[in-house]
């Protein structure tokens, strides 16, 4: 399996361990580098954006939901109920995962090399175009986690807080009261995380058994 999307994608990463034979031991170590590099990414952008934001929410200080905090995390649109929210991204990942497969698989005629990195990205971009509208299309818990993080310790949702309380910014009370998490009864877990996760798995689960022939399968084991 190619590198990239190993150490990119947090589902990529639990795929590979149940379907290709990735250490398990390897797995809570990949998936915490790429929710903290999640995490300075967005940090990154808020940093750099810091007065633009503070212009589009209206005031210095003020930080909401449902002003900025979709630039860094996923939320669904009002219209959205919870079951079509879940079935958006579970079908995003789990064409993401097919294809990421596909053409990471030797013996299926794969992309020529150093091609795999292009086709994922207009993958992605496809994905992005066709899923993106309704939930934002995180198709990668890692992607969600950690700038949902961030928005948490910089305050978002919560009534009253500052913009930058870093001395306050790894209070638990301050995460888990923050409107990020509680918003729509936990959607950041059942939809980027679980609807992703699912996806993921089924995904690479039709993959195996319709298409790849590798004894490194559980699905072509004796």
């Amino acid at each position: 399996m190619n590198a990239v999307p190993r150490l990119t994608f947090l589902k990529v990463t639990l795929c590979l361990a149940v379907f290709r034979d990735f250490p398990w031991r390897k797995v809570p170590v990949f998936i915490m580098a790429q929710i903290v590099g999640a995490w300075i990414g967005a940090m990154l952008v808020y940093a750099n954006y810091f007065h633009a934001i503070n212009i589009a929410e209206g005031g210095h200080g003020a930080r909401t939901v449902s002003g900025t905090a979709g630039l860094f995390s996923t939320y669904a649109l009002e219209y959205m109920p919870a079951a079509n929210s879940f079935f958006d991204e579970f079908v995003g990942t789990m064409t993401l995962i097919l294809v990421v497969f596909a053409v990471t698989d030797q013996r299926n005629g794969p992309p020529p090399a150093g091609m795999v990195p292009l086709v994922i990205f207009i993958l992605i971009l496809g994905i992005g175009a066709a899923f993106g509208m309704q939930t934002g299309y995180a198709i990668n818990p890692a992607r969600d986690l950690g700038p949902r993080i961030m928005t948490a310790m910089m305050g978002y949702g919560k009534a009253g807080a500052s913009c930058f309380m870093f001395r306050n910014a790894f209070r638990a009370d301050r995460l888990v009261m923050c409107e990020v998490f509680n918003f729509r009864n936990q959607y950041w877990l059942w939809c980027p995380i679980l609807g992703s996760v699912c996806g993921g798995l089924v995904g690479a689960f039709i993959y195996d058994a319709l298409i790849f022939t590798g004894n490194e399968s559980i699905l072509n084991r004796p």
